[in-house]
C-alpha cells in the first residue's frame, strides 16, 4: 500500500461488507456489479487493481478479479487474506459507510 504505486483497492463484499470494516481507501464493488458501475469505478483498464474479501476461505475476491480480467482489465491482483488478515496483521479497518 505504501510502495508508491497508484492502485485501486476493491472490497468484493460490496456495499454490505462494511460490518467488519474496510481497508482504508477501499471501494465496495462485487462481481455482480453492472458493467456500467465497474467502468465508472475503474475508468483505466491498465491501472493496478487489488481485490479482497473477508478471508482466505471466501471466493468473492477471485470472482471479482476474474470478472474484471474478462472485461479487459489487465493488471488485477487478489489480496487473499482479506479484511481478516489485514486486521490480524495489526492494521486498522475503516468503520462506517464508504461512498
Amino acid at each position: 500500500m505504501n510502495c508508491g504505486v497508484p492502485l485501486t483497492l476493491l472490497d468484493a463484499r460490496g456495499e454490505f461488507g462494511g460490518d467488519l470494516g474496510r481497508i482504508p481507501g477501499a471501494i465496495p464493488l462485487n462481481a455482480g456489479s453492472a458493467d456500467s458501475q465497474i467502468r465508472k469505478v475503474l475508468p483505466d483498464k491498465n491501472g493496478l487493481i487489488v481485490t479482497y474479501f473477508s478471508n482466505t476461505r471466501c471466493p468473492a475476491a477471485h470472482q471479482l478479479a476474474s470478472r474484471l480480467m474478462g472485461l479487459g482489465y489487465g493488471n488485477v491482483c487478489e489480496f487473499s487474506d482479506g479484511i481478516q488478515g489485514w486486521t490480524e496483521a495489526g492494521f486498522d479497518a475503516q468503520k462506517g459507510s464508504v461512498s
